[in-house]
């Protein structure tokens, strides 16, 4: 077993268990408030969500990735970026605040005059932990991030179904965010030991700094903005062409993905680029090191991706209700594009380790102008065509992705192909055999058991059977974990 993939999993175990234990949490209240609230209530914070995304990019201005990578990071550093947070919070929250009624007047919905002001509150809050959560992350302290983030998604969760049954519609939904927010920078603030200095002291900031970072970390809030942008493109687009409805159930369709491949590529980069940024200067250990991430996280993003699509419509009737069936045609086609969620990280982890934020600004100009396509088609002719097109689009951008990564490192977009389709086309065939349980003549929920326990008895059975060498290696790390820990509990009784 290599080492690396042992250092990584060891930094990523509780990355990865915490956004998976946040998502479940998240994804059982979802599944709770989607059965009390409306499709069209569920559609309201996806019109408002570009503007919150594009105000939380700048605040960070790829700060914290620019501390991250820094070897040694001073406590005017620290300050710096502290109050820089603080001051642009505070500014986009103003600026939300009066664009509150143009934001209604462009969608015909006066409800989301209030209703962005009040969600604009989550981007100060918000700004009060950024840094304290970059020094957990330098700490490769991600055990207590876990613990903060589930408990403050467990407490929102529940404060949103007491105010759906209550009656608050969508309301229930703002003081979720805001109760979440809250009570995880409160958390992180108690159990971080670092302070800032007071906001008048001559080390509160430091242009020196400053200037040092914001080189680093401009490029990545231009090509963060750049993605950003055209990311919620599809909420924009959706909620003004076609209905708050339609735009409901994208925003279902969108949460069952985003539960498995957003969570697991944000817990690999996590985990990964502290853990890479220690190779950069020595190009054959991190060539190395990239390739056996890259098919670890390839296996388990595929087979993840191709298995939710599979059970689709048994999952959202049986989970969400008849009403969400609309949400089933675009959960599949999602989950084409999130399949390569993870493969655009671990790429641009390489090129932030080894400095070039550059060439990171520079595959966004591309690959946005490549985005504009399923806009326009997004616009003139349906949202399904618009998602097909989203596709071609993530694969060609994964080839813009490898551009940079090839120069730097040797390994190109071929290469990653001669490892992505064997793995693509053995998990779309078990796919296809798990998709055909729906035409059995039982109910839904039958459906969904069968898929679910014969699917992952099946992905088990094939990659044992053709000894896939990335599941053997996952499965030996996994159950070597899992006896270590057992041994430390009887050590411990």
């Amino acid at each position: 077993m290599g080492e690396l993939t042992v250092k990584t999993f060891n930094g990523a175990k509780w990355s990865l268990a915490g956004n998976v234990t946040t998502a479940l949490v998240s994804f059982i209240v979802g599944i709770v408030l989607a059965r009390i609230l409306s499709v069209e209530q569920y559609g309201f914070l996806g019109m408002i969500a570009i503007f919150i995304a594009i105000s939380t990019i700048f605040i960070d201005s790829g700060f914290s990735n620019a501390l991250i990578r820094k070897k040694e990071v001073s406590e005017k550093d620290y300050n710096t970026i502290f109050y820089f947070n603080i001051a642009i919070s505070f500014f986009f929250f103003i600026l939300m605040f009066f664009l509150a009624v143009p934001i209604a007047h462009f969608y015909n919905q006066p409800l989301l005059v209030p209703v962005t002001r009040v969600f604009a509150i989550t981007l100060i809050i918000n700004a009060l932990g950024l840094v304290q959560v970059v020094v957990f992350t330098r700490r490769v302290d991600f055990k207590t991030q876990a613990w903060v983030n589930m408990i403050s998604t467990l407490f929102g969760g529940v404060i949103a179904i007491f105010l759906a049954l209550k009656g608050f519609g969508v309301w229930s939904l703002v003081w979720q965010q805001i109760i979440k927010q809250t009570i995880n920078t409160l958390l992180i603030w108690i159990f971080c030991s670092w302070r800032p200095v007071s906001p008048f002291s001559p080390g509160a900031f430091s242009r020196e700094s400053f200037k040092d970072l914001f080189g680093f970390g401009s490029k990545l809030l231009a090509s963060g903005l750049l993605g950003t942008l055209f990311d919620n493109a599809a909420y924009i687009i959706i909620g003004k062409v076609y209905s708050p409805t339609q735009l409901g159930l994208y925003t279902r369709g969108e949460q069952f993905p985003n539960f498995l491949s957003t969570n697991f590529s944000y817990a690999v980069q996590r985990a990964t680029f502290p853990t890479l940024s220690t190779m950069q200067d020595d190009k054959s250990r991190l060539k190395g090191a990239f390739v056996r991430v890259f098919r670890s996280v390839l296996l388990v993003s595929v087979s993840l991706c191709l298995f939710l699509a599979a059970i689709a419509k048994p999952l959202i009737i049986s989970l969400l209700g008849v009403k969400w069936g609309g949400a089933v045609i675009y959960l599949q086609l999602l989950c084409f594009i999130a399949v390569f969620f993870p493969l655009h990280a671990i790429n641009l982890n390489v090129l932030q380790v080894k400095g070039r934020s550059d060439w990171i600004l520079g595959a966004e100009f591309i690959k946005r102008g490549m985005s504009a396509i399923p806009i326009v088609i997004g616009i003139f002719v349906s949202i399904k065509a618009m998602l097909i097109a989203m596709i071609i689009v993530s694969i060609l951008s994964l080839y813009v992705n490898c551009w940079g990564e090839n120069k730097l490192l040797g390994y190109s977009f071929w290469e990653e192909m001669r490892d992505f389709l064997p793995v693509f086309g053995i998990a779309f065939i078990i796919a296809l055999i798990i998709f055909s349980v729906q035409f059995l003549p039982v109910n839904c929920y039958m459906q969904l058991a069968i898929q679910v326990i014969g699917g992952c008895a099946l992905f088990h059975f094939i990659y044992t059977w053709i000894k896939q060498p990335q599941y053997i290696e996952l499965k030996e790390l996994a159950l070597s974990y899992l006896k270590k820990n057992k041994n430390n509990e009887k050590v411990e009784q």
